[in-house]
C-alpha cells in the first residue's frame, strides 16, 4: 500500500498553489484515478480483507459470546446489588430524624430522594369502609352496569356529605341532576377560596408596606410619601372590589346548587332544607366539602380494628403496644370509638401473654369499648387476652377455654448415668432448681413444681374472674376447651359471630372502619440486607457475594478470636452449650464473671 501512495506525494506538492481552470482540473483528476484505483485495492487486501475475516471467524464468535457472557456475569448482579443497597439504605434512613439523618446517613444517602416534610410514619391505616363499599360496586358493575355502580357510588358520597335523610328517597335521577349541580358549586367555590386567598396576600403586603413607610423618618418629601400612600390605597380599594366581586360570584354558585336541591325535594323536605340553611355556617372554609351545615348528624363514630395472630412466644405484643398507644392516643370516646381485635392463638408463655392481657386493659383503662372477635382458637394464654374484652365474640366452632398452666421438659438423667457422664450444676438457693432435664428428678422436685405451677394458675384464675365477673371460673378452670356452642352456654363467650359479620353490623351502623397495623422500618426484608448506617459491615455483604458465605465466616471467626485480650472474652464460649439446654437452663446457667 505505501508503493502506491508515494507518487501521488510529489505530484501534489508540485502544484503551484494558483487558480487553476477547470480543464486543468479535471485532467488533474483524470491522471490521478489510476493511482487512487491501486490505493483502494491495495487497502483492501491488506486491511479490509483481513479484518473482515477475523470477524467473521469461529474465533471471533466464540470471544464474543465469552465477552457477553462475562458482562451479563458479573455487570448484572452488580446492577441488582446496587439497586437493592439503594433501596434498602433508604429504608434505613428513614426511620431518623432529620439531625441524624444529616450526620448518620447511609452512604447511599445521596441517591434518596428528597424528603417528605411530613413526619415518618410507623401506623398503616386502611378505610375498610371504603374496601367494603368496593365490594358494592364491583358487584353491581358485573351484574347490572358501569353506569348503575358509578351512580350508586355517586349517591352513597353525596348522601354522606348532604345527609341521609334529606336525600336518601330521591330517585337516581334526581341525585345524578344533584351531583352535577354539586359539582359545578364545588368548581366555582374552589375558584372563589384561590382568589380569596390570593387578594389576602396581597392586601397584607400592602398594610405591611404601608406601615413601613409611615415609620420612615428619613429626609424622603411629604409629597412622596404622600403619592405612596395614596398609591397603596388605591391598590386596596381595587383588591378589595376584587374580593368584592368573587364573593359575588360564590354567592351565585351557592344560590344556583341550593335552589337545584330544592327544586327535587318534597315540601315537608323543603321545610327541612329550609329550617338547616338558617343555621348554615359559612361554606368557604378551607377543606370543606359543600354547604357546611350547622345542624350535622352526630359524629360517626370510628372503630379501630387490629390484629393478634398470636406463636408462643407472643412476640406479636411488640406491635401490639405501639398500635394501642397509637389508638388511645387518638381515639375520642365522648364520639364513642372503639377497638375490635381479632384474635387468633392458642397461648404460650405466661409472661409473654400476660404482657399482651395488659396491653388490651390499657384499651379499657383509657374509656374505650373493646370487642375481641375469636376466629380460630383463643385457649391458655389467648383466653388469658380474650376475657379483657367488653364483648366477647367467637365463630362458631373456634376453641376457648384451656384456662390452665403446664410445663413438661424431657430427662436424660438415666440415659447420661448408662454412659458415664454426669451434668454438674452449683446453685445458690434451695430451689433455684428443681426439675430439669439432666438431674434424677426428687420428689421434693416435683411437690416444688407443682406448688409453682398452682399459684400460677390461681393468678389466672383471678385474673379472669376479674375480667368477666359473671363467669363460674372454678367450673371451666380444668384447663378444658370448649367449641363455640358449648362455650357459650359456659359463659367464655358472649355471642356466636364471624368477624366479617361483626364489621358489617358496624358498617351499617354508620361507624368509620380503620384497620391499624404498626410497621417497623427496621424490620423490612431490604432493610435486613444493610447494617445499620455507617457500619463497616457492609464490606461484609460484598465479601460474601465475591467470595461465599463459608470464607467469610471463617474469616470472621479469625477476626473474632484476634480481639481476646486484656483479660475480657469478647466471645463466650459457653453460649454454644446453652443451645442444646431448656429455656430455664438457658436462663439460670452460670456463667463466669468477665473481668
Amino acid at each position: 500500500m505505501a508503493k502506491g501512495l508515494l507518487p501521488m506525494i510529489p505530484l501534489v506538492a508540485a502544484r503551484p498553489a494558483m487558480a487553476l481552470d477547470l480543464t486543468s482540473v479535471t485532467g488533474a483528476i483524470v491522471s490521478l484515478k489510476p493511482l487512487l484505483d491501486t490505493a483502494v485495492t491495495t487497502a483492501r487486501e491488506v486491511v479490509i480483507q483481513p479484518v473482515g475475516s477475523f470477524l467473521t471467524s469461529p474465533a471471533m464468535g466464540d470471544l464474543t459470546i465469552y465477552l457477553s457472557k462475562t458482562v451479563i456475569s458479573w455487570g448484572v448482579p452488580t446492577a441488582a446489588l446496587g439497586v437493592l443497597l439503594v433501596a434498602a439504605s433508604k429504608t434505613r434512613s428513614e426511620g431518623m430524624d432529620d439531625v441524624n439523618a444529616e450526620t448518620s446517613g447511609s452512604a447511599f444517602s445521596f441517591l434518596s430522594k428528597k424528603k417528605s416534610k411530613e413526619p415518618k410514619q410507623f401506623l398503616k391505616i386502611e378505610r375498610i369502609n371504603d374496601k367494603l363499599e368496593s365490594f358494592n360496586f364491583s358487584l353491581t358493575k358485573a351484574t347490572e352496569s358501569s353506569q348503575q355502580a358509578l351512580t350508586e357510588n355517586k349517591r352513597m358520597k353525596f348522601q354522606r356529605k348532604y345527609g341521609d335523610q334529606l336525600l336518601s328517597q330521591l330517585s337516581d335521577s334526581k341525585i345524578q341532576k344533584l351531583v352535577k349541580a354539586d359539582e359545578k358549586y364545588q368548581k366555582a367555590a374552589k375558584k372563589t377560596r384561590k382568589s380569596l386567598a390570593k387578594i389576602s396576600t396581597e392586601l397584607r403586603v400592602i398594610a405591611s408596606e404601608k406601615g413601613a413607610v409611615l415609620r420612615d423618618k428619613s429626609e424622603m418629601g411629604m409629597m412622596a410619601k404622600m403619592m405612596k400612600l395614596r398609591g397603596f390605597t388605591k391598590k386596596t380599594e381595587k383588591l378589595i372590589a376584587a374580593q368584592s366581586e368573587a364573593l359575588k360570584s360564590y354567592t351565585s354558585a351557592e344560590q344556583a346548587f341550593i335552589q337545584a336541591v330544592s327544586s327535587e325535594l318534597s315540601e315537608e323536605k323543603v321545610k327541612e332544607f329550609t329550617k338547616m340553611l338558617k343555621k348554615t355556617e359559612f361554606g368557604l372554609m378551607e377543606g370543606a366539602e359543600g354547604l357546611a351545615l350547622a345542624e350535622k348528624p352526630e359524629p360517626k363514630k370510628h372503630a379501630f380494628v387490629l390484629s393478634f395472630p398470636g406463636d408462643v412466644t407472643a412476640s406479636q405484643v411488640e406491635n401490639l403496644r405501639e398500635e394501642v398507644t397509637a389508638v388511645i392516643r387518638s381515639a375520642n370516646k365522648t364520639r364513642g370509638d372503639e377497638v375490635v381485635l381479632v384474635l387468633n392463638t392458642g397461648g404460650g408463655t405466661v409472661t409473654g401473654y400476660g404482657l399482651a392481657a395488659a396491653q388490651l386493659t390499657r384499651i379499657k383503662d383509657a374509656g374505650l369499648k373493646l370487642t375481641i372477635c375469636v376466629e380460630q382458637v383463643a385457649a391458655s394464654g389467648g383466653y388469658m387476652m380474650a376475657c379483657c374484652a367488653d364483648r366477647l365474640v367467637a365463630s362458631p366452632f373456634a376453641v376457648l377455654g384451656s384456662i390452665g398452666v403446664i410445663t413438661q421438659q424431657p430427662n436424660v438423667y438415666e440415659r447420661l448415668n448408662r454412659e458415664g457422664i454426669e451434668f454438674l450444676t452449683v446453685t445458690a438457693g434451695k430451689y433455684k432448681r428443681t426439675l430439669t432435664p439432666f438431674k434424677k428428678p426428687t420428689s421434693e422436685d416435683f411437690k416444688k413444681t407443682e406448688e409453682d405451677l398452682t399459684a400460677i394458675w390461681d393468678l389466672f384464675k383471678g385474673f379472669v374472674k376479674d375480667q368477666r365477673p359473671k363467669l363460674d371460673v372454678n367450673l371451666v378452670a380444668t384447663g378444658e376447651t370448649w367449641f363455640g356452642k358449648d362455650a357459650l352456654e359456659r359463659n367464655l363467650v358472649d355471642e356466636l359471630k364471624t368477624t366479617d359479620d361483626v364489621l358489617l353490623e358496624m358498617l351499617d351502623e354508620g361507624s368509620e372502619l380503620y384497620s391499624v397495623k404498626y410497621r417497623d422500618p427496621k424490620n423490612s426484608p431490604l432493610a435486613q440486607l444493610l447494617p445499620s448506617a455507617g457500619s463497616s459491615d457492609l464490606r461484609s455483604l460484598f465479601a460474601r457475594w465475591l467470595l461465599g458465605d463459608q470464607a467469610v465466616d471463617t474469616l470472621d471467626e479469625m477476626r473474632v478470636g484476634g480481639r481476646r485480650g486484656g483479660g475480657q472474652m469478647l466471645y463466650d464460649p459457653i453460649a454454644k452449650q446453652t443451645l442444646a439446654l431448656s429455656e430455664n437452663e438457658k436462663n439460670d446457667i452460670v456463667r463466669p464473671p468477665l473481668s
